[in-house]
């Protein structure tokens, strides 16, 4: 199982969400985030003093099957693609286990 984290610009998550209702997947969450990297502040000015402001993006993250992946991976990059500085990135991570709070609570109890 991998997991696959991406970051993209809130105005395209409707765009990947929408390309990965075909993608089987264990979980998703969503999560506002700001961007900090290469070329993404956003310079502004107050009463003659400049200032940078860091970009809000989303944070995808899905647990995925590993024959997914690669699919997965090509649906996010091109629904979140704009060709401009700032899409951002995906990363793809090996998962060792997953379970819920409720099983591993269950197993604390059974252990008991």
């Amino acid at each position: 199982m991998k997991k696959i984290d991406a970051i993209v610009r809130p105005n395209m998550v409707a765009s990947v969400l929408s390309g990965l209702e075909d993608v089987v997947y264990e979980s998703m969450t969503l999560s506002n985030v700001y961007a900090h990297g290469y070329g993404l502040e956003i310079r502004k000015q107050w009463m003659g003093n400049a200032y940078s402001v860091e970009p809000p993006r989303v944070k995808i993250e899905l647990l995925v099957d590993d024959s997914d992946v690669d699919r997965t991976v090509l649906i996010i990059a091109r629904r979140a693609h704009t060709g401009v500085a700032g899409d951002g990135s995906i990363a793809v991570l090996q998962v060792d286990s997953f379970t819920s709070v409720a099983e591993a609570a269950a197993w604390g109890r059974a252990a008991s």
